[in-house]
């Protein structure tokens, strides 16, 4: 047999059931449900209703009583679960009709900690109000059960706060101690519970109102975003040390459905202001492009890149995300701990997460920028950017930039058809090479020599064997005779090398 209090919350649900939005687990917008179509007054224990409409099993439509979180996400009293063996059983039929997975796989299942917790909110703030609750069912045809029952609760909290000498009646109009019950009487009355229900919706790692609750299998509860930025750095909850999922799985968990209905349906204005914060942040992070300090990176070229660090596994996770820019700059790191103040951006082709959170990224070199402004985003460097290009192509016949360069090298200027042919043969003798520190920078490239003479540059900038520090001074070149004179003068040096000597006469031996 139900309670009153049992009774109560299920006229309240058949009543005003919101609307639901089962493919993607979260609350919807709806008019199905309506204070001011439904003549509901804004006082505190409607609220109360909501919270209790809110903390119900969609199996049983009563309170959760040790509420477990299954792995879609949707919420069930542990009594509510199928009866099954878990030595036998390697899985079992969701309970819940509106689960589109129905059948899930068995794991540990440990009590939801913030369920239970605001559970035992709205039940103690539920039975410090029910001396009244049999009131509703003395009319045996009530009209509006679910409004009729928040304001019989509410006048006898009223009651008992005023000076009245019986707790079940109220004095006249024109008596000084006491005031007739009407609606501004009623929604002056605050009520503690909801600020114990909101301290509880707090993210343990943030300290914010949940925003896209997700329940880990030891039955605690984070914003995802704060959950998989923990989870870069540890594989352990964040407050039992009970082992997490790999990422993987965290990525594509679903959220807690009980936990954010309760919080868009009961503290709608705080997570406005929640989603308003968050938008001020990406929107202030969004003037800065993320800087990944690690190797140089140069346009037309692909670089493969192994994202093992967290901070560069979360501001991988944001550049991929929906809506993300899927690009971030790339610079090389200094001795001083510093890093270049010219680097190239990378447009993000392919990414392959591993099962331990890593990732294996392909991206391409688009364009080089200057930085401007630099900061930090947890953890990571960011900078405001300037973008620029190669100048326009002089004549072959205007070549004095050419000449004044080539002379300080002592050298007879040079066309640029003379370079790229240089280029080209030594790029051949590279290809051929059987040296692994060799073949490992032209497989690097994966791509096959190009003939214009500015992707030749950045191609040959990629491949040659000298240190990368070296190669910095490139970036900054805008004409393209200029680079390709740089790049024979680092050919001439590696030709010097103790080793090429060797290499050369290995290359003739195979042929």
């Amino acid at each position: 047999m139900m309670t009153a209090v049992e009774v109560g919350l299920h006229d309240i649900r058949a009543k005003d059931r919101l609307a639901y939005d089962t493919d993607s687990r979260r609350p919807c917008d709806s008019k199905l449900f309506s204070k001011q179509e439904e003549g509901f007054d804004n006082s505190p224990l409607d609220e109360l209703g909501l919270a209790a409409e809110a903390l119900s099993c969609p199996v049983c439509s009563k309170l959760f009583d040790r509420p477990i979180t299954l792995s879609c996400g949707f919420s069930v009293c542990i009594s509510c679960l199928p009866q099954f063996d878990p030595a036998t059983v390697e899985n079992f039929d969701c309970p819940v009709s509106e689960c589109a997975e129905r059948s899930h796989i068995f794991g540990e299942l440990k009590v939801d900690v913030t369920l239970h917790k605001l559970v035992q909110i709205v039940s103690k703030e539920m039975l410090s109000t029910g001396r009244l609750i049999s009131l509703i069912f003395r009319n045996p045809t009530p009209t509006d059960s679910a409004k009729q029952f928040s304001e019989h609760l509410l006048a006898e909290s009223y009651i008992d706060t005023t000076p009245c000498s019986s707790p079940m009646s109220v004095k006249s109009s024109t008596d000084s101690t006491c005031s007739t019950l009407d609606g501004s009487a009623i929604s002056e009355v605050e009520l503690p519970w909801n600020k114990n229900l909101l301290n509880e919706l707090e993210c343990q790692v943030c300290y914010c109102l949940l925003n896209e609750p997700l329940t880990t299998p030891c039955g605690h509860t984070f914003c995802k975003a704060c959950l998989l930025r923990f989870a870069d750095h540890s594989n352990v909850c964040a407050i039992c040390r009970s082992h997490l999922p790999i990422s993987l799985v965290l990525q594509a968990h679903p959220l807690n459905t009980s936990i954010s209905y309760l919080i868009s349906t009961l503290f709608p204005y705080e997570q406005m202001e929640r989603q308003e914060t968050l938008n001020k942040e990406e929107e202030q992070a969004s003037s800065y492009t993320p800087i990944f300090v690690c190797n140089l990176a140069y346009p037309t070229i692909p670089s493969f890149l192994h994202v093992f660090e967290p901070r560069y596994r979360l501001m991988l996770r944001r550049c991929v995300a929906p809506g993300g820019s899927r690009r971030f700059g790339m610079c090389i790191g200094l001795p001083d701990k510093s890093f270049s103040q010219i680097g190239t951006m990378l447009e993000i082709q392919d990414v392959e997460p591993l099962s331990d959170g890593r990732y294996i990224v392909r991206a391409v070199g688009s364009y080089r920028f200057r930085i401007k402004q630099q900061g930090m985003r947890d953890g990571y460097h960011t900078a405001q950017i300037e973008r620029f290009d190669d100048e326009p192509e002089f004549d072959e016949n205007d070549n004095w930039r050419s000449h004044n360069i080539i002379s300080d090298l002592g050298q007879a200027p040079r066309t640029i058809e003379s370079m790229v042919e240089e280029i080209t043969q030594f790029g051949k003798l590279l290809q051929l090479s059987n040296v692994p520190w060799i073949l490992q920078r032209v497989i690097r490239t994966n791509s096959k020599m190009p003939t214009n003479p500015s992707a030749l540059s950045w191609w040959m900038a990629a491949t040659i064997p000298i240190d990368d520090h070296e190669k910095v001074p490139i970036l900054q070149i805008t004409n393209v005779r200029e680079r390709l004179t740089l790049i024979c003068k680092w050919i001439q040096q590696v030709k010097e090398q103790w080793w090429f000597g060797p290499l050369m006469n290995g290359l003739s031996m195979t042929k």
